[in-house]
């Protein structure tokens, strides 16, 4: 069924009008692209901005099961596509001030409590930097090409590093005792963790086991 808009004046489907319970058919007078266009020239004040911040905040976290579900359909629909706007959002946010910031922390205090972790790692950043060492194009657990990890087995010997994909890496750690720990712990409620019971089935049946 169609409907005339009052802003465009084009008549229009019912799917490109908001809900009203008040209006004819329980739609909204205006399409939402009109609807939008009027928002956007209103001057909202600082007030509006931050009741309208609290209450999006809290009606998410109660639709978070239908919010959740809607994610895992979006994704599933096309994965490529959701991959990619998440690299972008990924970059963006990057570029923050609150990112460097937060950033900078994570750094001093990761120096902190794993120095000799940090200090492995500098070494081989500057080694390979230096052409003392020489990052390979595959990985020598799987042999296939991709992005290559330098793996430590012993932290003291900085230098004696095992060249590793990415993949190969996290399942290696995820073997371990530590990690494995870790990942076994209760997810807080507000993190959203979207997982397919095919994939989580899979991966609580995988054992990872290098050569």
């Amino acid at each position: 069924m169609f409907k005339e808009c009052t802003g465009c004046g084009i008549n229009k489907s019912f799917d490109e009008y908001g809900k009203d319970k008040k209006a004819e058919f329980g739609l909204n007078q205006k399409c939402k692209l009109c609807c939008r266009a009027r928002d956007k020239k209103k001057k909202r004040s600082k007030e509006s901005l931050e009741k309208h911040k609290k209450y999006k905040s809290e009606w998410q976290k109660k639709k978070r099961v239908v919010l959740n579900e809607r994610l895992r359909k979006r994704y599933h629909e096309d994965i490529e596509k959701s991959r990619d706007q998440a690299r972008k959002r990924a970059v963006k946010y990057r570029a923050t001030q609150e990112y460097k910031e937060k950033k900078n922390e994570y750094d001093r205090s990761y120096r902190k409590t794993q120095s000799e972790k940090a200090r492995a790692r500098g070494k081989v950043k500057y080694a390979i930097s230096m052409g003392y060492l020489r990052r390979p194009n595959i990985c020598e657990w799987c042999s296939n090409e991709g992005k290559i990890h330098a793996h430590h087995e012993d932290y003291s010997k900085s230098l004696c590093v095992i060249w590793v994909c990415d993949t190969c890496h996290l399942s290696y750690h995820k073997s371990q005792k530590f990690h494995a720990e870790r990942l076994s712990e209760k997810t807080p409620k507000g993190d959203a963790k979207v997982w397919t019971s095919e994939e989580t089935t899979r991966g609580e049946s995988e054992e990872f086991l290098p050569p």
